[in-house]
C-alpha cells in the first residue's frame, strides 16, 4: 500500500511551517531578529515579567537555546535579565523600552504575512482552522504527557513482590 502522505495533517503543517519560518526569519532578519527573539519580544510586550521556564514554555523553545537568544537580546538592549536575591535559581526577564519599539515596528510585518497566508479562506473558515488546529494542539499534549508517565518496562523499577 502507497501511504499518501502529502494527504497528512503532520505533513501539511510541516510544509506551512517551513515556508512561513523561511518568509519570518527574511523578514526579521532585515532587523537583526531571530524567530525564537521575535516570540520572546511578543509575549513580553504585556509587560509581564517572566521567568525564563515559562517563557520557553511559552514561545516553545529549549531553555538552553532561549537562553542563548536572551543573551543576545540583553546585549542589544532588547530585554533585562535579572535573578531575585531571594531565589538565584530564577531568571526573570522584562522587555524594554527599545524592545517595545522594535516589536511595534515587527508586529505589522508578520500580520501582514498571516493575511497573505489566509487569503482565499473565508473568515468563518479561519476561526475553524484556528480552532482546530488548538485542539490537535491539546490532543497531542494530551498524548505527550500521558506517554512520558507510562515508561517503556523494561525502565520502570520492578513491582515489590508480595508475600
Amino acid at each position: 500500500m502507497k501511504y499518501p502522505y502529502r494527504d497528512t495533517v503532520p505533513y501539511c503543517i510541516t510544509q506551512i511551517s517551513t515556508v512561513f519560518n523561511e518568509v519570518v526569519s527574511n523578514r526579521l532578519g532585515e532587523y537583526g531578529i531571530s524567530i525564537p527573539s521575535y516570540r520572546a519580544l511578543v509575549v513580553l510586550q504585556d509587560g509581564v515579567v517572566r521567568t525564563l521556564k515559562e517563557l520557553a514554555q511559552i514561545i516553545s523553545v529549549e531553555q538552553s537555546t532561549l537562553s542563548r537568544q536572551l543573551g543576545a537580546m540583553v546585549k542589544e538592549g532588547l530585554v533585562t535579565r535579572t535573578r531575585p536575591e531571594d531565589n538565584g535559581r530564577i531568571v526573570r526577564i522584562e522587555i524594554t523600552d527599545r524592545g517595545r519599539q522594535v516589536i511595534e515596528k515587527l508586529i505589522p510585518a508578520i500580520q501582514n504575512l498571516e493575511e497573505v497566508m489566509l487569503e482565499g479562506i473565508r473568515q468563518g473558515g479561519i476561526a475553524d482552522l484556528k480552532s482546530n488546529l488548538k485542539q490537535i494542539a491539546q490532543n497531542l499534549q494530551k498524548l505527550r504527557d500521558t506517554e512520558r508517565k507510562v515508561a517503556p518496562a523494561e525502565l520502570r523499577e520492578p513491582e515489590p513482590a508480595l508475600d
